[in-house]
C-alpha cells in the first residue's frame, strides 16, 4: 500500500514544488515560497525574462584581445556552458525515471537563472526558455553572499526553514559535521559546547542579494572598493566574491534523497544519527537531512570544495609559495603558475589583502587587463575564464548546435551559439588541455636508467586528482614497453577500438565498435577512479516501498550491451556484502573504491567531517600511519614498472578521459523514452560522443626509462635491488599497481 500510495503521489508534482526530499536551503522560488509560506521576498530576476548575459557583453570586453577578457574567456567555459551540457540532460533524463522530480537538482545548478525564475517544474526542464540558456550566469556570481550573513553589508534573502546555515558538530567531533541541537548539543559528543553555527556551502543552496525591485538596479557584488561602473550599474564591495566558499555554493554536491532516505544516507562515515534527518517519504521538510544538514555530511556524489578545505592549500599563502614541498614548486604545475601570475604584488592582491591558495586563485588567475572598456586596466584582475579539465562537453555542444550539419540545433537548451562564442569555445578546449597538463607531475624514483622503476604520480592540484562528476570520468597510466629493433613488446593501459554488439548506425552488416581502456582488469593497468553502487537495504526500500521497478538495469555488458545487473540483483545480494555497482545518479548510495590522488596536506579529521576520504580511507597514509586524529594523506601514488622479458625501453604517459564509453553506453541505454522532451538526449550524446572523437583521452604528464642521455638500461641484478629497495620502503595499501 505505502508504495502504492507514493508511486500514484508522484504525477501530482508537475508544476508544484518538488518534492520535501529535494528542497533546499538558500533564496527559494516563488513555487516553494508559496508551497511552505516561508515569507521570503519574492525573488527579483537576475534579469529581465527575454535577457541573457550577452548584455555583460558591451562593456566587459577589451577590444585588444580576448584572452583575458571578462566576457569573452567567460562565455566560452563550461560555467556558461552547464546548461548546454549534453551529458547533463542525459543524465537528467535518467535520473528523473529513477526519482520524479529530482531534475529540479540539476536544474537548480546547471541553469541558476531558470531555477531561480520558476521554471524548473516540470523537473525535466520543458519550461526553461532560451534566455535561461547562460547556465552559471554573470549576475548570479555578482549577486551571490555568504549565508551565514556574516558580511553585514551583503546580506541575502533567505527565510526561515531555509536558511543556509545552522549548528552543527564542531571540527574533531566524533560526529563533526552533523547538524545539532543548539539547546542540548546533542547528538555532539562534546555537548553544547562542541554545537557551532556554520554556512551551508553546496548543492547550489545560494543566498542571493537583492537592494532593489528590478534586475539592472540590484546593485552587482565583487572584490573592489574602487570599482568604476560610472552610472552603468551600481557596485558593491564584498569580500565573499574572493572567498573560496563562494565555489563552494555549487561545487560539494549531494544527494538530498538519498540523504534522507538511504540506511546509511550515503555517508562514506556511517549513518546520520537519530534527529538528524527524518527518513519518512514527503515527510516534515523542515526535519529533511538536506535542510538540517551542510551538503558534505550526506548524499556523496561530488566534494571538489571539501577536498580543498580538508587540503594544505586551504591552509596556505601564495606568498608562503617556497614553503611548500619541492615536487609541488616545479615548472608548469599549477601552485607555480599562481605564484607566478600574482608574483607583481608578492603573492597578494594589489590592494595588499593577503591571497590564499584559492578556487579563484588557480581558476581565475589575476592578470594586467581591463574589467570594462570604460574603465582603467587593473594588474590584478581576475580572468573569467573559469577553466576546469573538460575537454570532450565543448565539442559536443559545438557538434550538436551545428545547424549546417543537421538541420537544427540539436542542443536540448542554448542552441544557435554565435560565430563569437563558438571562437571562444575553441579557445576554452585550449585552456582545459593547458589545465590538465599542470594538474600533475610524474617522477622516477630509481636511477632513470632502471626499467623496472617506480613512477610517482604527483598531484599539483588543490583538490583531489582528478575532481568533480566523478560517473565516467578516469585517469590511468599507459605504458609501452620496447625491446629490440624498437619492436612494441606490450603495451600497459593500452586505450583503442572494442568490439560491441550495440547497434550504432542502423545497419546490423557492420561491425560497430567504441573506443575505451582495452583491459582495465589487467594486473599491469593502474586506473584512477571512483566506482559507486546501491546497498541491499536501499534497494529493497526502493522496490518495495518507493515503486521502483525491480527489472531496471544499473549496468551493461560494455562488449555485448547485455544487461549486467539489475536492481532486483541490488536487492536480492547476501546482507552484509558490498554494494552493486551502479551508474544510477539518484540511487546510488554508496562508494565502492574511490583511489583518485588526495591533494597536499588532506587531513583525515577533517576530510572524514566532509565525507571526502578515500575508499578504502587507510589508502593514501604513510607507513606507519592510521586512520584517526592527526594522520594526513600523501598527495601522490607510487606505481611500481613490472617490465617485460627483453625490455629496453618504456614510454610512460599519464592519460585522463572526461567521458568513457561505459558510461555513454548507460546513459543512452537506460533511456526508456517515455518523456518527449528528453527522449533524444541519449541518443543526442551517443552520436556527439562518436562524433567528436569518442572523448579521447588527454596526455597529462610523460616519462621515459631510461631517461634521455641516461645511458644504457641498468643490468636486471641493479634493477631488482632496487625494486627490492622500493618495496620495503613503500606503505602497504593493497591496492593493484602495474
Amino acid at each position: 500500500m505505502r508504495r502504492l500510495v507514493w508511486t500514484l503521489l508522484l504525477p501530482l508534482l508537475s508544476g508544484a514544488a518538488p518534492p520535501p526530499e529535494l528542497v533546499m536551503p538558500g533564496s527559494q522560488p516563488a513555487e516553494v515560497v508559496a508551497e511552505y509560506e516561508t515569507g521570503q521576498p519574492a525573488l527579483v530576476p537576475l534579469l529581465h525574462s527575454n535577457d541573457g548575459d550577452q548584455a555583460c557583453s558591451f562593456c566587459h570586453v577589451d577590444y585588444e584581445t580576448d584572452a583575458t577578457a571578462i566576457h569573452p574567456t567567460w562565455s566560452g567555459g563550461m560555467m556558461a556552458h552547464a546548461s548546454r551540457d549534453p551529458l547533463m540532460w542525459a543524465a537528467l533524463a535518467v535520473a528523473e525515471q529513477d526519482f520524479a522530480g529530482i531534475g529540479d537538482t540539476c536544474i537548480r545548478c546547471h541553469v541558476t537563472k531558470g531555477w531561480l525564475e520558476g521554471r524548473s517544474t516540470p523537473s525535466d526542464g520543458s519550461a526553461l526558455q532560451a534566455a535561461d540558456a547562460d547556465g552559471v550566469t554573470c549576475h548570479l556570481c555578482h549577486r551571490l553572499t555568504d549565508p551565514d550573513d556574516s558580511e553585514r553589508s551583503a546580506i541575502g534573502v533567505q527565510a526561515a526553514p531555509f536558511v543556509a546555515a545552522g549548528p552543527v558538530c564542531a571540527s574533531g567531533d566524533a560526529n563533526a559535521g552533523v547538524a545539532c541541537s543548539a539547546v542540548t548539543g546533542a547528538p555532539c559528543a562534546g555537548g553544547a559546547a562542541s554545537c557551532v553555527r556554520e554556512s551551508f556551502y553546496g548543492n547550489a543552496m545560494v543566498s542571493l542579494f537583492q537592494d532593489a525591485s528590478t534586475p539592472f538596479g540590484v546593485t552587482r557584488l565583487g572584490p573592489y572598493a574602487d570599482a568604476q561602473a560610472a552610472s552603468f550599474h551600481a557596485t558593491q564591495q564584498s569580500s565573499f566574491q574572493r572567498d573560496a566558499a563562494l565555489c563552494g555554493t555549487c561545487h560539494d554536491v549531494s544527494n538530498p534523497v538519498t540523504g534522507d532516505l538511504a540506511p546509511a544516507h550515503g555517508r562514506i562515515t556511517g549513518p546520520l544519527p537519530a534527529g538528524a534527518f527524518d527518513g519518512v517519504p514527503f515527510g516534515d521538510v523542515a526535519e529533511k537531512a538536506a535542510v538540517r544538514n551542510p551538503p558534505y555530511a550526506y548524499g556523496v556524489e561530488q566534494r571538489t570544495y571539501s577536498e580543498w578545505v580538508a587540503s594544505g592549500f586551504g591552509r596556505s599563502l601564495v606568498s608562503q609559495f617556497e614553503s611548500l614541498p619541492a615536487e609541488l614548486r616545479r615548472e608548469g604545475g599549477a601552485p607555480r603558475l599562481v605564484r607566478d601570475a600574482a608574483a607583481p604584488h608578492g603573492g597578494d592582491y594589489a590592494d595588499g589583502t593577503p591571497r590564499g591558495f584559492t578556487c579563484q586563485s588557480c581558476h581565475m588567475r589575476p592578470a594586467n587587463a581591463l574589467g570594462c572598456v570604460f574603465a582603467s586596466g587593473r594588474s590584478d584582475l581576475p580572468v573569467h575564464d573559469l577553466t576546469g579539465a573538460n575537454t570532450w562537453a565543448p565539442l559536443a555542444i559545438l557538434w550538436l548546435d551545428d545547424a549546417a550539419l543537421h538541420g537544427a540545433s540539436r542542443l536540448r537548451l542554448g542552441g544557435g551559439l554565435g560565430a563569437a562564442q563558438r571562437t571562444a569555445t575553441h579557445a576554452a578546449i585550449g585552456r582545459a588541455r593547458a589545465m590538465l597538463a599542470s594538474a600533475a607531475s610524474l617522477e622516477l624514483l630509481a636511477p632513470s636508467d632502471v626499467l623496472a622503476n617506480t613512477v610517482r604520480v604527483v598531484n599539483l592540484t588543490g583538490h583531489k586528482l582528478f575532481t568533480g562528476y566523478p560517473e565516467g570520468r578516469r585517469m590511468w597510466l599507459r605504458v609501452r614497453w620496447y625491446g629490440a629493433g624498437d619492436a612494441l613488446l606490450r603495451e600497459d593501459g593500452a586505450y583503442g577500438p572494442l568490439a560491441v554488439a550495440d547497434d550504432f548506425d542502423g545497419d546490423p552488416q557492420t561491425d560497430d565498435a567504441a573506443n575505451t581502456l582495452l583491459d582495465p582488469a589487467s594486473p599491469h593497468t593502474r586506473v584512477w577512479q571512483v566506482e559507486s553502487g546501491i546497498s541491499k537495504g536501499w534497494a529493497v526500500r526502493l522496490v518495495e516501498e518507493l515503486g521502483a521497478d525491480p527489472a531496471t538495469p544499473l549496468a551493461y555488458d560494455r562488449a555485448t550491451g547485455a544487461v549486467a545487473a539489475t536492481l532486483a540483483d541490488a536487492a536480492a545480494a547476501p546482507a552484509g556484502g558490498a554494494a552493486t555497482p551502479s551508474f544510477h545518479l539518484a540511487w546510488n548510495d554508496v562508494v565502492l573504491h574511490d583511489d583518485r590522488i588526495p591533494p597536499w596536506g588532506m587531513e583525515w579529521a577533517e576530510a572524514r567531517k566532509r565525507n571526502a576520504l578515500p575508499v578504502p580511507q587507510t589508502a593514501f597514509l604513510p607507513p606507519g600511519q592510521s586512520p584517526g586524529p592527526g594522520a594526513t594523506y600523501l598527495h601522490y601514488d607510487d606505481v611500481a614498472l613490472a617490465p617485460p622479458g627483453g625490455a629496453r625501453r618504456a614510454e610512460i604517459e599519464l592519460l585522463y578521459q572526461t567521458t568513457s564509453w561505459e558510461y555513454v553506453q548507460f546513459l543512452w541505454k537506460s533511456n526508456q523514452k517515455g518523456n518527449a522532451f528528453l527522449a533524444n538526449v541519449g541518443d543526442d550524446l551517443l552520436a556527439a560522443w562518436r562524433a567528436t572523437g569518442q572523448s579521447e583521452p588527454v596526455v597529462m604528464a610523460t616519462a621515459t626509462v631510461p631517461e634521455p642521455g641516461a645511458g644504457g638500461v641498468a643490468s636486471a641484478a641493479l634493477a631488482g635491488l632496487v625494486a627490492l629497495a622500493r618495496r620495503r620502503g613503500r606503505r602497504a595499501s593493497g591496492r593493484r599497481r602495474t
